[in-house]
């Protein structure tokens, strides 16, 4: 299979942007149009939720119409984030772990968000204002090159953003460099099963070519030593349920253009899990 340029992979983000653009245009017709059945929806987002590992009382503290069923897993319920800390959010997507951690953070902490869709972010600043969550921000900008300044931030989160890079060991120098000395970082990202079999993990790399491959948990910790992290190690290790293939829009775009198939979906999500991985800036 052969190596995606960078023209390709810059128009794949392109799409991708304007999958989550889209997504939060939706969300907000939902929200300008809810009828008796909302009682059923909201069954339906705690249920998405808990796959995920978010308890229906993380969920409960999400402002209306802020959901987590575009991350992978829960980075939150291993960030351990104290009150009065700064805290990066790398790739936010739908917003709920930046409101998860302005919540732990608490007033006297500082929360950022970075997320490329302009339509996102719209959507995440309408939501903090409505929450009262003075001490969260976001900001337009890309994984590789993170608005924000060197040595500011005490804990930075990804959930599924570092898989979704072209240029994962950028995205985490870009970490490294705006957490302060002993800062730490609680990576939240899918990687390939060890024993994945070479037909299903072959499915993988088929499904997700864009992503140049799916890495094991063994290459994140390789590439975080390789970045200048220290003490990195796996916390946790979950599913990653076949729903949630199906809800991503990269994926959905393979589906959709024929690459791949419904049947694949369970197979994918076999070979694959979700880990957590803590790693400390010297």
């Amino acid at each position: 299979m052969k190596r995606m340029d960078y023209e390709e992979l810059h128009e794949i983000r392109k799409m991708t942007r304007r999958g989550y653009s889209e997504e939060a245009a939706d969300e907000a017709t939902r929200q300008a149009s809810r009828t008796e059945t909302e009682e059923q929806a909201a069954g339906r987002v705690v249920s998405q939720a808990g796959e995920l590992g978010y308890s229906a009382d993380d969920v409960a503290l999400l402002p209306d119409g802020i959901t987590v069923d575009a991350g992978c897993g829960n980075p939150m319920a291993v960030a351990a984030i104290k009150p009065g800390e700064s805290v990066l959010v790398v790739g936010y997507r739908t917003g709920a772990d930046i409101f998860l951690a302005g919540r732990a953070a608490g007033p006297k902490g500082h929360v950022v968000g970075i997320e490329e869709s302009p339509e996102v972010v719209s959507t995440i600043r309408t939501a903090a204002r409505a929450a009262d969550l003075g001490t969260v921000e976001v900001r337009v900008g890309e994984d590789e090159n993170l608005p924000v300044a060197d040595k500011t931030f005490d804990v930075a989160v990804t959930n599924c953003a570092v898989t979704f890079s072209f240029n994962k060991q950028r995205v985490l120098r870009e970490i490294l460099r705006a957490l302060k000395p002993g800062g730490r970082l609680i990576l939240c990202e899918p990687v390939l099963r060890r024993d994945a079999g070479k037909e299903a993990a072959a499915t993988v790399r088929t499904g997700t070519e864009f992503l140049e491959g799916n890495l094991m948990a063994d290459d994140y910790l390789r590439m975080l030593k390789k970045t200048g992290f220290k003490k990195s190690r796996v916390v946790d290790e979950t599913a990653l349920p076949a729903a949630r293939l199906r809800r991503d829009d990269k994926t959905a775009a393979l589906l959709l253009s024929g690459v791949i198939d419904d049947a694949v979906l369970p197979v994918m999500a076999g070979a694959l899990m979700v880990v957590k991985v803590q790693a400390i800036r010297p």
